[in-house]
């Protein structure tokens, strides 16, 4: 605590001295791209556990947990069969995410606890965990485990259950994602052709078990925003004009046993669509909802 008093302190010295200023440039060109983030502590304290990864930490928001060691191993397994399959070397590789490293960096929010990590090591953690992505969409969407024993417990075609259940847990956490552009670097590291199309089908692949075919929108963030943007929401109505101006006002939603005893009637909604609410004549739509292990992050 004395440390952080006083390296404030000395900021404010150098405030009064001009040695720092205002950089309205910078300061929009730094929120422009931070889109990872760290839960507030109040969220972490209300929901404990429900936004931290389980099994494979991604970037460096969770970066070297000693819960997730052991998925390490495997990551760094998935950067050998990445390698064995590519024509170009690591050192390839590294200069590639090397030259959009500001960039990267860029994407996260770093609180102030966690210690900004040298070159060498973000650097390093970007290669392992985007091959590691990378080979995990292979072997799941792809179906292609050539290289992997059937019994893998991460890549093989039977694969452990504990992994495929929290699989898409860990992918939805927006603490743990790294840019969608590290995916982009590792697709094409000499920059020969625009990646991002690639990039989006892996990310969207990931998650939805039909085909990616394509999107309109190629500017995904990360993974969890590509997530978002391919939800289904269906179509939400436009707020009357006379409910535009009017006065928010709270009020408890009785649960859904009380809404049941109170005679209202639970049906699924004809569409796809996430939002796709209605109420009429004592009859509640709303959508289906598979309640997976990943349910309570993306709620």
């Amino acid at each position: 605590m004395q440390g952080r008093e006083q390296s404030d302190r000395q900021w404010v010295i150098d405030v009064v001295n001009g040695n720092v200023k205002l950089n309205r440039e910078e300061e929009a060109e730094e929120w422009t791209h931070c889109c990872i983030y760290k839960i507030p502590s109040y969220l972490h304290d209300f929901h404990e556990g429900s936004f931290a990864p389980r099994l494979v930490s991604l970037g460096p928001l969770h970066h070297g947990s000693p819960h997730l060691q052991p998925m390490e191993h495997h990551k760094r397994r998935a950067l050998l069969h990445f390698l064995d399959r590519s024509k170009h070397s690591p050192d390839v590789y590294l200069k590639a995410l090397e030259a959009v490293e500001r960039k990267l960096r860029a994407c996260y929010e770093w609180p102030d606890e966690l210690p900004v990590m040298e070159s060498p090591d973000f650097l390093n953690m970007m290669l392992l965990d985007g091959c590691f992505l990378l080979e995990l969409h292979r072997t799941t969407s792809d179906e292609d485990t050539s290289g992997y024993t059937d019994d893998d417990p991460v890549f093989g075609p039977n694969r452990a259950d504990f992994f495929a259940d929290n699989k898409t847990h860990d992918l939805v956490l927006l603490e743990n994602q790294i840019p969608l552009l590290v995916l982009q670097t590792l697709l094409d590291p000499l920059g020969e052709r625009s990646q991002a199309v690639e990039a989006h089908k892996v990310a969207y692949e990931l998650y939805w078990s039909d085909k990616y075919t394509s999107m309109q929108d190629k500017r995904g963030m990360h993974l969890l925003h590509v997530y978002q943007m391919t939800t289904p929401w269906g179509d939400i109505p436009e707020v009357e004009e006379g409910l535009k101006n009017a006065e928010p006002y709270h009020k408890k939603v009785p649960s859904a046993t009380a809404l049941h005893d109170a005679g209202v009637r639970f049906q699924v909604s004809p569409s796809d669509g996430s939002m796709d609410f209605s109420f009429d004549g004592g009859v509640l739509k709303l959508p289906y909802v598979v309640i997976t292990p990943s349910e309570v992050c993306i709620r």
